[in-house]
């Protein structure tokens, strides 16, 4: 380990390929610990540090003394002289340093009135719904959160135990948050890459998320209550809800709203609250402009068609200006339709599928193109989403489907039992 002069310049110039120390050859166990070469262009981490033996002890401490250029050379030279001085009196000055700071320090707490105040604005109304609501549910909870913990000091254990604590939660099924678990995990990563990029925290800290993991392994006793999410409509099943849409005879408005999901494909908020100007009736191609549920997109907004049967819909509603709701509230015309699933919960129990859900609707226009025979990529194409992926999450295998491939596993195996030798 080099010894040498230590003073700004130096830690400026210190470049090397490998983590390397650098130690002081006036001030004993006074150094800089210089990182590797970070990647896609992150700050470079020099650190000065102060490393000791107490009398009598078998290992050597490090104390980190702070980052270059926040601490000087000269700055960084006193702390470590004094803590030599400590060392000389017999002190630990690391049990010393871990002692709480009675002054003001910027908590978790903090970090999220700041984040609520500058960025949730920022985020969509459902996003920054379910961000106030992990916040005050969990991370900030008395009794196993994260609130009271200095932004600086959060480890990975922290973050750990506070996952392990959501993810051992049962619902009123008796089946434990691994869902909210993951949830909240990529809210602190949220709140961590917030807080670096407003320089509330330090840059050169390792990240408390790196190795955090959510137990997703399903005990036993859980196996029995888990149920799939989302319900894949058959054949006659999407006879039956057609039908269900024809005999309810309330809630005309938000069983047209539930028809225009199911013709389109579009979420529920997004058939709930969509307005006369984003309609476009005219023209050779009817469609209807959105803007994008992620606001990063480089294109923001999508068309979605319209067939013949959505224009149906569209045309049953009473017209008014740009910004007015295509389908109104009962009570206030100028607002939107604000409840989609009283009328659904009727709808499912007269079509006979009491676990769907008003989100299965949008799969429900690409079953019927798949069992049109159109592929992945063409439904992928004209659904508008990004990703094949997409295409398998709103479609599986119905039981229909899968009664005949065994069908036609079964025939093969009788013709090949039955061929001659």
């Amino acid at each position: 380990m080099p010894h040498r002069k230590l003073s700004d310049a130096f830690a400026e110039g210190a470049l090397v390929d490998a983590r390397t120390y650098f130690w002081d050859r006036q001030l004993a166990g006074f150094g800089l610990r210089v990182g590797a070469k970070p990647r896609r262009g992150a700050p470079r981490r020099r650190v000065w540090v102060f490393r000791y033996r107490l009398a009598g002890a078998r290992r050597k401490r490090e104390v980190r003394l702070g980052l270059y250029p926040g601490l000087s050379a000269e700055m960084a030279r006193e702390r470590a002289l004094g803590l030599s001085l400590q060392v000389a009196r017999g002190q630990d000055p690391f049990c010393e340093q871990s002692r709480p700071v009675p002054s003001k320090v910027f908590t978790v707490r903090d970090l999220w009135e700041h984040f609520a105040k500058f960025h949730l604005p920022k985020l969509s109304p459902k996003t920054a719904k379910g961000y106030e609501h992990m916040a005050k549910g969990h991370v900030l909870n008395a009794e196993y959160g994260l609130g009271a913990v200095p932004v600086d000091s959060v480890t990975r254990r922290e973050v750990q135990d506070l996952i392990d604590t959501i993810s051992e939660q049962s619902n009123r099924k008796g089946i434990r948050k691994i869902g909210q678990a993951k949830k909240v995990k990529g809210f602190v990563s949220a709140l961590m890459n917030y807080a670096v990029a407003e320089e509330l925290r330090d840059a050169g800290l390792r990240s408390p998320l790196a190795g955090v993991r959510v137990d997703t392994r399903r005990r036993d006793w859980e196996l029995d209550r888990v149920e799939a999410i989302g319900h894949t409509f058959e054949p006659d099943e999407v006879d039956r809800v057609w039908d269900a849409f024809e005999r309810t005879d309330v809630f005309q408005t938000a069983v047209d709203a539930l028809r225009l999901i199911a013709l389109t494909g579009v979420r529920s908020d997004e058939a709930r609250s969509l307005t006369w100007d984003s309609v476009v009736t005219t023209g050779d191609f009817p469609h209807i402009r959105l803007r994008r549920h992620k606001t990063d997109k480089k294109v923001p907004i999508k068309e979605v068609p319209l067939c013949l049967s959505a224009l149906e819909v569209l045309a049953r509603q009473q017209k008014g200006l740009g910004s007015s709701p295509v389908f109104p509230s009962p009570v206030d015309a100028g607002k939107p339709v604000g409840d989609l699933w009283t009328p659904w919960s009727k709808i499912r129990k007269i079509a006979g599928v009491p676990r769907a859900r008003v989100h299965d609707l949008r799969g429900l226009a690409a079953c019927q193109l798949l069992e049109e025979g159109w592929s992945e990529a063409q439904i992928q194409a004209f659904m508008g989403w990004d990703s094949p992926s997409m295409v398998r999450r709103y479609i599986s295998a119905s039981k229909a489907m899968k009664r005949a491939g065994a069908k036609v596993l079964d025939l093969g195996e009788r013709r090949r039992v039955a061929a001659p030798v």
